[in-house]
């Protein structure tokens, strides 16, 4: 079952510079998903909500993912 997530892209100062809503299988794809969106924006960073539910919080500076 898929769901549909909020992508909000963050700027230096992490204030929303963006948002994508894209469906996704489950959590991992999501997060791969944000990944991609960041790496594309050049921006600082990302939340990813499905709904009201925080998935998920990073930013370009932490650990490099494959």
């Amino acid at each position: 079952m898929s769901g549909v997530y909020q992508c909000y892209l963050l700027g230096a100062r992490r204030t929303i510079a963006g948002r994508q809503d894209f469906s996704a299988n489950n959590d991992e794809e999501a997060i791969v998903k944000a990944r991609a969106l960041l790496s594309e924006s050049k921006l600082h960073g990302f939340e990813l909500w499905e709904g009201l539910r925080d998935v998920h919080k990073e930013n370009a500076e932490d650990e490099k993912h494959p």
